[in-house]
């Protein structure tokens, strides 16, 4: 309203009464503009009531529905059992959370829903049309939503005309949540059993070359026992020949320590080895063969029974008043083009 007045002020100030009179003149000024044009402005405000109110009755209603629920640690469950150096009873945290709202706001997680709810047809798509991805895309991204709530959870919203299919495709989205992720995770975990399986194979024939080499070879350490055992017998016994074929014997066999100790060193870093292998080769197995839940549900979303959307009264003040506005805008530019006119005249005479 003030600026209204001070608009009004600078179209109709005369110099003389400006100067004198100042405030009082533009607050008179103003009401006779107003009530010069009562008539008109009282006509645009009922037009334009009626208007808004048509037009707000028009529009389509559309309800919301949300789901909530909080994404789980990203530690895989298999670390955490098996290794139990994790709890996978954790909540995720923030890095999780965004992950969680990547994937629900993925193309992947568009196209799932799409297809299953039949997205292109309900929104009333031509299915010829060049840009119906797009159309389709400007749609979906419009009545789907997809934010981080105050304590790291996730929130799905939908709207939609119809309240049972805005919380049918919000609760898919949160359970296709499950599936997405799933998909992602085993098929990295297959990469990697391909590649651990590869490791294992090969170090399994190591072990095996290993072994067989240790085969042909003996342990130094027992051998010598025994055969010093012997010696001390056969010294005792005083037979001075076998005493010295056993010296000979040890002394010739001495050569064998070294093979014996390298090969059979060799062998049990590369047994540690497939040890380590294997265990992170059951990781991914047991994540390959169980579905888990990447998620912890919260509230799942149930059909609205009032609209969420138009608000009908916000539309017809905003329309009413806009029009209002808009119609003082052109009356005052009308009213100075007229003054503007006589003045222009006047200096003319």
């Amino acid at each position: 309203m003030r600026f209204l007045l001070r608009l009004t002020k600078l179209l109709y100030h005369k110099n003389m009464k400006q100067n004198t009179f100042g405030n009082d003149f533009s607050l008179i000024t103003s009401l006779k503009f107003f009530h010069k044009w009562r008539k008109v402005l009282l006509l645009v405000i009922v037009v334009a009531f009626v208007l808004s109110l048509v037009a707000s009755l028009l529009i389509t209603p559309h309800y919301k529905s949300s789901v909530v629920f909080f994404p789980t640690s990203s530690n895989r469950m298999s670390k955490a059992i098996i290794t139990d150096r994790y709890d996978f009873m954790d909540y995720g945290s923030e890095r999780d959370c965004e992950y969680a709202i990547q994937i629900l706001s993925s193309q992947a997680m568009m196209e799932d829903v799409c297809n299953r709810f039949k997205l292109m047809e309900h929104y009333g798509i031509d299915a010829n049309a060049d840009d119906k991805k797009f159309q389709l895309e400007e749609k979906y991204k419009g009545y789907v939503t997809v934010q981080r709530t105050e304590y790291l959870g996730v929130e799905v919203t939908v709207m939609d005309e119809d309240p049972q299919y805005a919380a049918d495709i919000a609760n898919f989205m949160a359970e296709n949540y499950d599936s997405l992720c799933t998909r992602i995770h085993k098929a990295r975990a297959t990469d990697a059993c391909t590649v651990l399986e590869g490791v294992c194979s090969k170090l399994e024939k190591e072990i095996l070359q290993l072994e067989d080499s240790l085969g042909g070879l003996y342990n130094y350490s027992d051998y010598t026992n025994r055969m010093y055992q012997e010696l001390a017998k056969q010294t005792s016994a005083g037979n001075t020949a076998a005493a010295n074929r056993i010296r000979s014997e040890i002394a010739s066999h001495k050569s064998a320590k070294g093979s014996f100790a390298g090969i059979n060193d060799m062998l049990q870093t590369k047994r540690e080895e497939l040890a380590e292998i294997q265990a992170k080769l059951a990781q991914r197995q047991t994540d390959l063969e169980n579905d888990i839940s990447y998620k912890y549900w919260l509230d799942k979303a149930t059909p609205a029974d009032k609209k969420a959307y138009p608000k009908r009264l916000i539309i017809v003040a905003l329309g009413t008043i806009a029009s209002l506005i808009m119609c003082i805008l052109v009356l005052l530019v009308m009213e100075r083009a007229k003054q503007w006119n006589i003045t222009t005249e006047n200096k003319e005479e």
